[in-house]
């Protein structure tokens, strides 16, 4: 929304109204925007958890220390969820493709991990949400960006062409991987870029949840992906970073 805000104050001649159209002040924004938020908003959250009572259940298996876990204050991937939209919704390009496709993924998997929060507190069952019904979810909503990318008019074909990281002449283009060439190979190539985007969508939610265990490393692990993830998104938005890292430019 501010993104947008000052492009319309920039048209004005407003002063200052082009700094949102550097890359690296909203990336800047939106970091501070978020820790903000986690830091204002979160104490507030959690106290409303603790207040209602809606905390931890722990099974006992004997391990050292463990049931002190037991009452922490559960759904807090609430707060995470609020930084991350609300930041998004201010400081990036509502129009673009990629911001669409990052909101309804954030929104989806937080509501996917709601529900399993929900289960466990107010139902009473320790395990939440079924494994099976928590992968065919993912699995769909890797299927819905798949089909997303492949029929939006925003991303080309050259999209098929990735960059693998830290390797000189890096490009891959999918179409290596089909058998098929003509127009039947363009279909093979996009099937497979389909399924990769599945794999990938599904294989990085679960790969933080098989990291938080016992101790409660959600946030950590989170944190470290999430600067990971943004330094990345930097780099390939940036004409200048991208070309000399050589990684692919997404706009």
């Amino acid at each position: 929304m501010l993104y947008h805000l000052f492009h319309w104050l920039e048209t004005l001649g407003v002063p200052g109204s082009h700094l949102m159209g550097y890359i690296s002040f909203r990336f800047l924004a939106a970091a501070v925007i978020a820790m903000l938020i986690s830091l204002f908003a979160g104490k507030r959250i959690i106290a409303l958890l603790q207040r209602h009572q809606i905390g931890e259940t722990i099974r006992d298996l004997g391990l050292e220390g463990q049931m002190q876990k037991k009452g922490t204050p559960t759904m807090g991937g609430v707060i995470i969820i609020l930084a991350v939209t609300v930041s998004a919704l201010l400081v990036c390009d509502l129009t673009s493709i990629y911001t669409i496709l990052l909101l309804v993924t954030t929104l989806w998997c937080g509501a996917l991990g709601f529900m399993d929060d929900y289960i466990k507190v107010f139902k009473h069952n320790k395990e939440g949400l079924s494994e099976k019904a928590k992968l065919a979810a993912q699995i769909v909503l890797g299927f819905i960006i798949a089909i997303s990318v492949c029929v939006s008019a925003d991303v080309h074909t050259d999209h098929l062409v990735t960059t693998i990281p830290f390797v000189k002449a890096n490009e891959f283009d999918y179409s290596w991987l089909s058998p098929f060439r003509g127009q039947l190979g363009v279909y093979c190539t996009w099937g497979i870029y389909m399924l990769m985007i599945v794999f990938v969508i599904t294989a990085c939610s679960n790969g933080t949840n098989l990291t938080d265990g016992m101790d409660g490393l959600a946030a950590g692990t989170s944190a470290i992906v999430g600067a990971v993830i943004g330094v990345l998104a930097w780099v390939s938005g940036n004409t200048v970073s991208a070309n000399y890292l050589n990684i692919m430019y997404i706009p």
